[in-house]
């Protein structure tokens, strides 16, 4: 009979292998250590386990690690550097991904594009089959208001002939521009309050309904093409024959050698919560749902913004 022998302290673990004291062969006591029954416990005492023993015990080893992975199989942490989530997660929050998560309107996903290894995140606002369109920051899905403009950050610059005044409008989101142009990310009534300060030479929106910002995707049907007015843009669904219009709105996913081919995912239309300077579906397309990794939940203070806000 094969015979394994592991070097153990004390004799209680002998009982978790299903051996007794007894078959315990005790070593010798060590040269100048006392032969007193306490200082004997203390020695490290081999234990012989026979072959269908080691197996069993195997066995059981084996099933307390599967199961722990199964159960962490479906999380992964991180942890989140970026501004696409500003209003809602705070840089260098740890977060846990949930890989069974299901994705549905104002999940907050996390993704990776193609040749990337930075994880995204962003908030599915549009699924296929829904029209998206932004006026003057305002958000509407399939023609319903979903964010209001009071309640969203609009991107402003305000003109100060003496630079010193900046610090009296400080409490508002901005970032220094140039020494006399700030830039500032308020609301349509923080707007009016500044207005009414009387403090400033000039303060204009970064958002006209003729201005084309070249860095976003491309909508051949769109009226608009800016971050604060764009689209309408439908969300194509699964199975559709793929043409030109739907490669310059996936353009991170398909290419001209994609067009006559049936869509064969699923795609959703994200944003960041910071959508005024987000980096989000408007500017590199809509997201397959192959490329999402989970969702993001129990995030500290997230604030959901329903179609009925």
């Amino acid at each position: 009979m094969r015979v394994y022998s592991f070097w153990l302290r004390g004799k209680s673990f002998c009982a978790i292998l299903g051996c007794s004291a007894k078959q315990a062969e005790c070593l010798p006591a060590h040269k100048g250590r006392a032969k007193d029954t306490l200082r004997r416990e203390k020695v490290q005492t081999p234990v012989k386990i026979s072959n269908k023993m080691f197996k069993k015990t195997c066995f059981y080893l084996m099933l307390v690690i599967l199961f722990s992975c199964r159960e962490t199989s479906s999380k992964q942490e991180m942890i989140y550097y970026g501004i696409d989530m500003e209003n809602t997660i705070v840089p260098g929050e740890p977060l846990t991904i949930d890989k069974k998560g299901v994705i549905k309107q104002n999940s907050i996903i996390a993704f990776k594009l193609p040749n990337s290894d930075t994880i995204k995140l962003l908030r599915v606002i549009g699924s296929p089959g829904d029209v998206i369109e932004f006026v003057n920051g305002e958000i509407y899905i399939n023609n319903k208001l979903y964010k209001k403009v009071s309640t969203c950050l609009i991107p402003y610059v305000i003109y100060m002939k003496n630079p010193d005044n900046f610090s009296k409008i400080t409490k508002y989101y901005y970032r220094p521009y140039l020494r006399n142009y700030w830039r500032y990310y308020i609301t349509d009534d923080q707007y009016h309050e500044i207005v009414k300060m009387n403090i400033v030479d000039s303060i204009f929106s970064r958002w006209y309904p003729d201005d084309e910002d070249k860095r976003l995707i491309k909508v051949k049907s769109a009226k608009y093409c800016n971050k604060g007015y764009f689209g309408p843009l439908k969300v194509p669904a699964e199975n559709s024959i793929i043409d030109d219009d739907m490669v310059s709105v996936i353009p991170s996913y398909l290419s001209k050698n994609d067009i006559g081919k049936p869509l064969n995912n699923t795609y959703y239309f994200c944003i960041g919560d910071f959508f005024s300077d987000s980096k989000d579906s408007r500017m590199i397309g809509l997201i397959p749902k192959s490329s999402v990794i989970g969702v993001i939940n129990n995030i500290p203070g997230v604030h959901i913004v329903s179609a009925n806000h």
